[in-house]
């Protein structure tokens, strides 16, 4: 298996006389936020960061080395579609996606790269209309919907990070019938993440549930602290109950099943490595490093069954000579400071930093 990185351009390094005014800018910016945090905001966050130690930082070289092949990729339905998650396509070849305004959207008819067939609303995962779910602030009452992927039934199972595991049952043609949560808690502890989600062939169902303590509008709270709250879950659809499979993951996030079964890769979003759990032979059960010290922040990874590549999408690039969360992980004073601000300049920054993280 080859893990595969593709459109760092030269620009976008960090190399250059702009990157020195960065570096100053950012502590400066730190020390900013501590004196307002101390100030300005004396409410206490559910935040406590810890110190952990960070692998160097790697470098653009080899395999990752900066390439300009994403530059002739085409943006399809801007402003159509906010924040498209996870996809998921049925056996009409219909493409369906999750939206940052709670909706669950698919193609009308077979998905063509061109950008032409126009996409329909199948539910609204919320009480709330999507119409006015534009901030994150009342995300809870409009859901967000992030993993998604059909049992052998056809039905679609969706990862509500509010809601919890959740199908969307689906009528021999693909209409729509009925919305039911499956799950909510799992081992007595409460679904708050809910996040990517894998069936196997035989009709396994594995997600992702990447924080016990925050929920995906607080993300960042997550980061900060920095601990490893996140679980890897297996989900049995027919008595509506779970187990977990491995916790002590760091934001457990994307999930993917090995060609032949036997493994599932998971991402660990905030220590930018890739991990292992067996499913079966001897490992069966175990937990391992995957790949580590990736140069960037890994989301939503996806195992290509005809190329063996992985392919892993990064939120932010992770690259010598600076990385904002490595610069953190020995500082959690800065942290806390920065988690206790967040309640100050409020939504219009969360939005900003988060709406369309998952």
């Amino acid at each position: 298996l080859r893990l595969r990185v593709m459109g760092f351009s030269d620009r976008e390094r960090g190399k250059g006389p702009i990157y020195g005014f960065c570096v100053v800018f950012g502590a400066l910016f730190a020390v900013v936020v501590a004196i307002a945090a101390k100030h300005f905001h004396t409410s206490m966050v559910p935040v406590d960061p810890i110190i952990w130690t960070p692998l160097p930082l790697p470098t653009f070289e080899g395999p990752t080395a900066p390439n300009n092949k994403l530059a002739a990729t085409k943006k399809l339905y801007v402003g159509e579609l906010p924040g498209p998650e996870a996809f998921a396509i049925d056996k009409q070849g219909r493409l369906y996606t999750g939206l940052a305004d709670g909706r669950v959207v698919r193609s009308m008819s077979r998905f063509d790269p061109d950008g032409t067939v126009p996409f329909e609303t199948l539910v609204s995962m919320g009480s709330h209309p999507h119409t006015v779910c534009t901030n994150i602030s009342i995300e809870p009452e409009c859901g967000r919907p992030l993993g998604l992927a059909f049992d052998l039934q056809g039905n679609l199972l969706v990862c509500d990070s509010y809601a919890g595991l959740v199908r969307l049952n689906l009528s021999p043609s693909g209409d729509y019938l009925s919305k039911e949560v499956l799950i909510s808690e799992v081992e007595g502890l409460p679904l708050r993440f809910a996040n990517a989600i894998v069936v196997s062939p035989t009709g396994r169902v594995f997600f992702t549930d990447s924080s016990t303590k925050y929920h995906r509008r607080h993300w960042i709270y997550d980061a900060m602290e920095s601990r490893a709250l996140g679980r890897l879950i297996e989900a049995d659809l027919e008595t509506r109950t779970a187990k977990v499979l491995a916790r002590g993951l760091h934001f457990a996030n994307g999930l993917t099943l090995s060609p032949d079964g036997t493994y599932l890769l998971i991402s660990e979003t905030t220590r930018s490595r890739i991990m292992k759990y067996s499913l079966s032979g001897p490992t069966a059960g175990s937990l391992t490093v995957f790949v580590e010290n990736l140069p960037g922040i890994p989301d939503n990874i996806v195992l290509s069954h005809k190329s063996g590549l992985v392919w892993v999408g990064f939120a932010i690039k992770r690259t010598r000579p600076f990385s904002v969360f490595d610069f953190l992980a020995d500082k959690p004073w800065i942290r806390l400071a920065i988690a206790r601000l967040l309640p100050v300049v409020k939504y219009p920054f969360l939005d900003l930093l988060g709406r369309n993280m998952g």
